[in-house]
């Protein structure tokens, strides 16, 4: 069955965000300097104070279409905004682009007297602005970026530090019972063999060892379903939105720019650990 070319846009992508009101000040410099730089609409034709002025004044519209926005979106969609779990491409498109659209109109309010009345300036307005706001977005993400990928890094070093004199998480041995949504089938196994699970839609992928060789079995049930199933065992911890972890198989944390990825004992496939369940799996050193 071919994927619906829509699901792209729900694909996790990092959180790029930084507080606001820098995200906002870097914005405003970064359209300050274009403007001073290239002079577009004209703008080398001014004498130089009306030159400054109008690029501060487009600093200015860039400033406030970027910070309330963005604090609005917090204030009232917070969980929506906060954590890399809950961040996709599809949000991070809408936002970029409602905020083009705030900049877009405070540049209309105060330059509609000198162009033609209608809609249709507001349009060509947004049509320049988006072409302009390009190069502070990609700056701005470039930025964060490297900010994450440097702080990733290092916490990563402090953690493998630790997993090499950590006391080892007990393994249970007990046998465990993954039950199907709605059905009365079960999936039993060993928890110290478990590697990971996985959510895929309304099933979980659980990738397991079975006399040393990788396994993998997919049953109906959703994540909370399955989390709840191995509460019971310390050495299973929830590590993402979609992943369920078995932490006594971690070998070393890898760090990027995206966030953490755990590598495991005789597996090739890696686990994408959020910052938010970082501390819960008691791998992270402590401040």
């Amino acid at each position: 069955m071919a994927k619906n070319p829509l699901d792209i846009l729900k694909k996790p992508v990092p959180d790029p965000h930084m507080q606001t009101w820098k995200a906002a000040l870097i914005s405003a410099a970064i359209i300050f300097l274009l403007f001073e730089i290239f002079r577009p609409f004209g703008m080398h034709a001014m004498p130089s104070l009306m030159r400054l002025s109008f690029s501060l004044y487009f600093a200015a519209a860039t400033f406030v279409g970027v910070f309330f926005p963005g604090l609005l979106y917090i204030l009232f969609f917070p969980k929506n905004y906060a954590g890399e779990d809950n961040w996709t491409l599809g949000k991070e498109i809408l936002h970029n682009f409602l905020i083009l659209c705030a900049i877009s109109f405070c540049i209309w309010l105060a330059t509609r007297r000198y162009m033609e009345p209608g809609i249709r300036s507001l349009v060509e307005i947004l049509g320049d602005t988006v072409i302009i706001g390009l190069f502070p977005i990609t700056a701005i993400h470039m930025i964060i970026a490297n900010m994450n990928l440097k702080r990733n890094l290092r916490e990563a070093e402090k953690i493998n530090a630790l997993l090499s004199s950590r006391q080892p998480v007990p393994e249970d041995r007990s046998g465990i019972a993954v039950l199907q949504d709605g059905t009365k089938d079960s999936f039993t196994l060993n928890s110290s063999d478990l590697l990971f699970a996985k959510a895929e839609l309304n099933y979980i992928n659980i990738v397991y060892l079975d006399r040393g060789k990788i396994e993998s079995r997919m049953i109906r049930s959703t994540m909370k379903q399955a989390e709840a199933a191995l509460e019971a065992f310390p050495a299973i911890r929830r590590c993402h939105r979609t992943y369920l972890l078995n932490v006594s198989k971690i070998t070393r944390i890898d760090g990027n720019s995206q966030g953490y990825r755990a590598v495991l004992e005789n597996c090739e496939t890696t686990v994408p650990i959020s910052r938010q369940y970082l501390s819960k799996l008691e791998i992270r050193p402590k401040n």
